[in-house]
Parts: C-alpha cells; structure tokens; sequence
C-alpha cells in the first residue's frame, strides 16, 4: 500500500474524530474542519492508490523489457553459433 493512501486514510479518520467532537461539544468551526480533513484525506488516499497502480504498471513494464531483452540476447547468441557452425571448415 501506497504511503500517501495510508497518510489518507489516517487524515480521514483524524477529520471524523474532529467532526464528531465539533458536533458534540456545537462547535461548528471544528465539526467543518474535519468534514474538510475528511474530504483531504479521501483526496489523498485516491491518489495513494492512483500512484501504486501506476508503480505496479511500470513494475510489470520493466519486467516484461527484460524479459524481451534476455530473449533477444538468447537469439542473437544462438544465430551466432549458428553462423559460427555454419562457416566451421572442419565441419
């Protein structure tokens, strides 16, 4: 999991506890307060998760580019000992 998504997460339950302490003690600067550290916190947990599919796409990326890579080293050492054998006089 992605740190912003748990920056989120936490940001989003600090914002719940203000609220509810805003709502029970009717102050309604910090019962807006934190349905506005909620709203951040959903914000950021998005982006979180928006940035951990993106590194897992790019993960996947760069290992399929080796792999592609390993193949074509493969084939081009074998196409050389292929030509090598075929130009071998002695064969």
């Amino acid at each position: 999991m992605d740190e912003e998504t748990i920056k989120g997460k936490t940001e989003q339950g600090s914002g719940y506890v203000k609220e509810k302490m805003g709502q029970a003690t009717g102050d309604p600067n910090l019962e807006a307060q934190g349905k506005n550290d909620q709203a951040a916190g959903k914000v950021r947990e998005g982006f979180g998760n928006v940035r951990g599919k993106v590194k897992e796409g790019a993960d996947a990326l760069g290992d399929k580019a080796s792999e592609t890579g390993a193949r074509a080293r493969d084939a081009a050492n074998r196409a050389g000992r292929h030509a090598d054998e075929s130009t071998d006089p002695t064969r």
